[in-house]
């Protein structure tokens, strides 16, 4: 009997055996730079199109997720993170115009939804993020994950489309659309396995495909969504922008002979065959890498013949096309009126060289030439020769001419076959007769200058470039030494860079530009191809290989800045910032640490930094013309200033980075001109220089100035802060960035290594007083008279800035100390309140008002201070939390055997401590003789959150919604020995609801108390009695849930389902019948909080139920 016949009577092949699925593996998101390099930008133009507010809707929520992630409060930072977008999206609503009458209706829901999906998947991928959602909650990071390679393609191809609209305009938009679209579609719709998903745990995948098909990221249907996609959406919004003037009835309306009309629909034709053809020959290129994975299956790309065939047949007619489009968009359109054969003789003249070159270059790249049922070499060498001689009569050549034509189109061919020195000089001066001719004809006799450059230098520079580029190609194949090849390659790229930018600076007479942009961009992308590719062959040293991807990598400063003379610069900028990467580490200056990895030495590593700095200099036009361009007006001396020192340190920090991340003198130097140059551009404060016309500026580069504040203020209460006063912020500023970036202690709070703590002291107290003075005189003008209070907020922020700076970095003595100046900042805000208990300070008109304000800004400064001294103490706490054995080990371990060791079961650890890990981490804080720190951080927290709530009562008096925004505050509260026993897991959240509950309910009994607001409430529920009476009953009924809620977060007891269901349906009867609002808003807490609990306590029955 046959092994493999199945039942009686059955010669059927035994069931495939089912696939094993793909493991799910949780870790760090593998597709974070593809999905950074296409969100990031996208999310930068919905913000900018907002303006400040949602700016600064963004950066607050994005620092309160970064404080609750750094607080270990994981669910908190995503639920702030979503509340964040959502934030920004109604700041969008408020902020934006998109619904204009200049916009359709359409197009104005189009660009809303954009916006929201951009968010949105913004979201995901902050989501992805966090550890805990991938371990508990599978099925959601896969559907992130999904949902994020399905969505950007087409909200980010969308957001770049209305960019470049908005841009280049709507007729060059497709084009760059189009690119986008086939990046986006290259990066997200190819096969890419999944983050999440490993190897099945039966490997045996004798199926082929199947294993792999399963762990892919995308299915075939939003693959085959987004090549759909790729291929129609440019084409399409092209022909329904141009609509009309594609319309056959109008073209045909008038009469037979709209000559202009039909060459019009032409022109639109070939915009569209070209937009439609690009995307299919795109597909048939990276069809091998799996560009067409969803059509045949295979993940690793098309390997039947019949596919080949299918694709080679398909990516004939897409070339076709493509050339077709070219001819009619470039050469037509952009070139035309160098056609000098006129009528139909000239388009089929331009038509047999276009595809005559089309046919001969296809032959040659396949390699069917001359080889068996190929391309015969006579048939090349005709179409080579029929495309040249068709080239110079399209565009006027002599009949004398012609033979040239011919003998450089023969020497190709030859050259190609047989690689002669013979075929090369041929095909040389073939071109360079043709190219000299033409350049002689049409522009060599002119007395024209072309950007200060006399048209005859031009021709000569593009003769010179056009013989380069036809020697470069022999050169290379006679393998000549990679120097030689290497400097001419470098020769030609200069020179070409130059007439590019002659020619890109010059526009015609309907205002664009004589060069077109995108083939500034085409050329730059070639160059700096071949060239890598050069490198990688061999034929051109690494040395002139970068200095061409230099220069052509520079050129592209020519299409943000025609006419600006920007090009040298940019390229010595660009030299200067790639020198230390471009050649072998193990060069001469570089030193060989340990592991065999080669550094740069100190002095070669300064002298990179120096001509970077010199190079900036040199820049200093552009990067004046770039600022102008970006904002629109001149930038002051402080911009300019501030914008060099931030260009220069952003192109020193690869250099830190990778060679000198161990010296720390540079980190910090970096750090401080960094910080230099963001704070000169932020605050543009005035320069002890006055820009002129000079060595430093020249008459078309003046900068603008600031107006001095006194002038314009007055007093300078209302100063922006951009007077000389603006150089304490800066001050302050630099001082803490040195402070900050001093060496760590590499063993423990007494290592040698760190910079000695007087001097750290002394900076820290210059940083803060610099910044007391500074609030001081632009913010408190009534205390230029008052010295005491000046003296003491100066000294308050120079004790702050000291007690931040030795909590983060500690001495070896100042654990002992800082409490103590802790104190002394307490005592000098106290003093500084003392003095403004009364107005008496403050004479004329508006006194009071002047001395309230100078209270409710002491108030804010206080709230500032401590909050940065409260959070401090968070984070310190909260990482010896994290590892207290370690840091107990650190402090107390070494001391032999007169330290007793940590026995929890001793009896030693305090009885009022509910779980030992809150005790070692006690014993921790101790042993490093810091247990002091969490009784000071939640005098630090009470502080803040009563001076916030002093703010947020003073700026919003009538409203309940700011204890909202207060009460986050408490979470930054310690397990202490004094107040709170035990402060850990859902317990941290219980001060900031009571804080909510009990101030909703005070408010509340408050406006109950107080009366009706009108006689007519009185009369409706029988007297003033019975109004106060029946909303301080909706007080008490609305509180209950809440309280259940708090209680059962802090001791883990569950409240029965009959208390709630009692007291729940009175929220619903409170928000419905109360008079007083703070009422109903503490019943919608509490209904809230009613529904958590409920939902909390049955998932956790639910899941001991599964357990049991």
């Amino acid at each position: 009997m046959d092994a493999f016949t199945g039942p009686v009577g059955s010669s059927d092949p035994p069931p495939t055996p089912p696939k094993a699925p793909p493991r799910y593996r949780p870790g760090p998101w593998k597709h974070n730079s593809r999905v950074a390099l296409a969100l990031i930008p996208s999310i930068v133009v919905v913000v900018s199109d907002g303006g400040r507010l949602m700016m600064g809707t963004l950066v607050v929520g994005l620092m309160v997720v970064y404080i609750l992630d750094v607080l270990k409060m994981a669910e908190a930072a995503l639920i702030s993170l979503w509340c964040t977008l959502v934030g920004v999206y109604l700041a969008m609503l408020v902020a934006t115009d998109l619904f204009t009458p200049a916009r359709s209706p359409l197009a104005s829901i189009a660009l809303l939804l954009s916006n929201c999906l951009c968010l949105f998947l913004a979201g995901l991928w902050a989501t992805l993020q966090f550890r805990w959602v991938q371990t508990g909650f599978p099925g959601v990071a896969l559907a992130c994950e999904r949902a994020l390679f399905a969505a950007i393609p087409p909200v980010c191809g969308a957001i770049c489309a209305w960019t470049a609209i908005a841009s280049v305009g709507a007729g060059l938009a497709p084009f760059y659309a189009a690119a986008a679209f086939a990046w986006l579609y290259k990066t997200f719709s190819f096969p890419t396995p999944s983050s999440f998903r490993g190897p099945p745990r039966d490997a045996r995948s004798s199926t082929g495909v199947s294993a792999d098909a399963n762990a892919l990221v995308l299915g075939a249907g939003e693959a085959a969504a987004h090549c759909a996609l790729t291929c129609f959406a440019p084409a399409c919004s092209y022909a329904a922008a141009h609509s009309p003037a594609m319309d056959p009835s109008y073209l045909f309306a008038k009469s037979h002979t709209n000559v202009g009309a039909v060459a019009n629909a032409f022109e639109h034709a070939c915009v569209v065959a070209l937009l439609l053809s690009f995307p299919v020959l795109f597909l048939c290129v990276y069809a091998e890498r799996g560009a067409l994975w969803w059509a045949t299956g295979e993940p690793r790309g098309v390997d039947s013949s019949r596919g080949e065939t299918t694709r080679a047949v398909v990516a004939a007619v897409a070339l076709v096309l493509f050339t077709g489009g070219l001819e009619g968009v470039v050469l037509f359109r952009g070139f035309g009126e160098y056609v000098r054969l006129p009528g139909v003789p000239g388009v089929v003249a331009v038509t047999a060289a276009v595809y005559g070159g089309l046919l001969a270059t296809a032959a040659a790249l396949s390699g069917s030439v001359g080889s068996k049922n190929g391309v015969p070499s006579e048939i090349y060498q005709a179409a080579l020769v029929t495309a040249g001689c068709a080239a110079a009569l399209a565009t006027g050549a002599p009949p004398w001419m012609l033979p040239f034509a011919a003998i450089g189109s023969i020497g190709a061919s030859r050259f190609y076959l047989r690689g002669g020195a013979v075929d090369l000089a041929m095909f040389a001066g073939g071109v360079g007769a043709c190219g000299a001719w033409f350049l002689h004809s049409n522009f060599w006799g002119l007395d024209v200058d072309i950007d200060g450059l006399p048209l005859a230098e031009l021709c000569r520079l593009l003769f010179l470039s056009l013989c380069a580029s036809a020697l470069a190609p022999g050169l290379a194949r006679f393998n000549v030494h990679p120097s030689s090849l290497g400097l001419l390659v470098c020769l030609h790229a200069m020179v070409f860079a130059r007439c590019e930018d002659a020619l890109h600076s010059e526009a015609l007479e309907d205002g664009e530009p004589m060069y077109p942009a995108y083939l500034v961009l085409a050329t730059s992308a070639l160059g700096v191809w071949l060239a890598g590719s050069l490198e990688r062959t061999g034929k051109v040293t690494a040395a002139t290989a970068w200095m061409a991807r230099c220069v052509y990598v520079g050129k592209l400063a020519l299409v943000m800045l025609p006419g600006s003379r920007a090009l040298v610069p940019c390229v010595l900028v660009g030299m200067a910032a790639t020198a230390p990467f471009a050649f072998d580490s193990k060069s001469v200056g570089s030193a060989t640490v340990s592991g065999g990895r080669a550094r740069m030495s100190v002095a070669r590593g300064s002298a990179h930094a120096v001509s970077l700095v010199l190079a900036m200099v040199h820049a200093r036009f552009a990067v004046f013309d770039v600022v102008f361009a970006v904002t629109g007006h001149r930038p002051s001396d402080a911009v300019l200033f501030g914008g060099l020192l931030l260009f220069a340190g952003a192109g020193s920090t690869p250099l830190v980075r990778r060679h000198f991340s161990h010296v720390g003198s540079a980190r910090r130097g970096l750090a401080l001109v960094v910080a230099a140059g963001g704070a000169l551009v932020s605050l543009r404060p005035p320069m002890p220089w006055k820009g002129e016309i000079g060595f430093w500026y020249d008459a078309d580069h003046v900068p603008d100035t600031e107006p001095d504040d006194v002038d314009i203020y007055g007093d300078g209460r209302a100063a922006s802060g951009r007077g000389y006063s603006a150089w304490l912020l800066i001050a302050s500023v630099l001082l803490g960035v040195f402070v900050a970036s001093a060496p760590k202690p590499r063993r423990g709070a007494t290592g040698t290594n760190a910079t000695p703590a007087p001097f750290r002291a002394m900076l820290s107290a210059a940083a803060g007083a610099s910044l007391g003075l500074y609030l001081s005189v632009e913010y408190f003008p009534g205390f230029r008279g008052d010295s005491v209070v000046t003296v003491s907020l100066c000294a308050a922020c120079a004790l702050c800035a000291v007690f931040l700076a030795f909590t983060y970095v500690p001495s070896a003595s100042s654990p002992a100390v800082m409490p103590h100046v802790f104190a002394a900042y307490l005592v000098c805000l106290g003093v500084a309140f003392w003095t403004q208990r009364e107005d008496g300070e403050f004479d004329g008109p508006g006194a009071g008002s002047r001395g309230q304000e100078a209270r409710i800004g002491l108030v804010g400064v206080t709230a500032g201070l401590t909050a940065q001294i409260a959070f401090a103490l968070k984070l310190k706490v909260a990482a010896v939390s994290a590892n207290p054995g370690a840091s107990y080990r650190a402090r107390a371990g070494t001391k032999g055997a007169r330290s007793a060791r940590f026995q929890p079961f001793s009896g030693r650890s305090p009885a009022r401590f509910k779980s030992a890990g809150g005790a070692l981490a006690q014993r921790a804080l101790r042993a490093m003789r810091v247990g002091w720190m969490p009784v000071v951080g939640n005098i630090s927290t009470f502080v803040t959150f009563g001076s916030a709530t002093v703010l947020a009562t003073y700026s919003r008096p009538d409203s309940c919604f700011a204890v909202f925004a207060v009460a986050p505050i408490l979470l930054l509260l310690h397990e202490d020995e004094l107040l709170f026993d035990s402060l850990s897991g859902t317990q941290r959240y219980v001060p900031p609801m009571a804080a909510i509950v009990i101030s909703l309910a005070y408010n509340a009994a408050a406006d109950a108390l107080d009366g009706p607001p009108t006689p007519h409430a009185a009369l409706a529920v029988g007297g003033d009695l019975a109004w106060t009476v029946k909303n301080v009953l909706c007080v008490l009924a609305a509180s209950p849930n809440a309280w259940f809620l708090a209680e059962y977060l802090w001791s883990y007891h569950a409240t029965s389902g009959l208390a709630m269901a009692t007291a729940a349906p009175l929220n619903v009867l409170v928000a419905t019948v109360g008079d007083v609002f703070a009422a109903r808003v503490l019943a919608c807490v509490s209904l809230v909080s009613a529904i958590a609990q409920w939902g909390t306590q049955r998932a956790v029955r639910v899941a001991g139920l599964k357990a049991l």
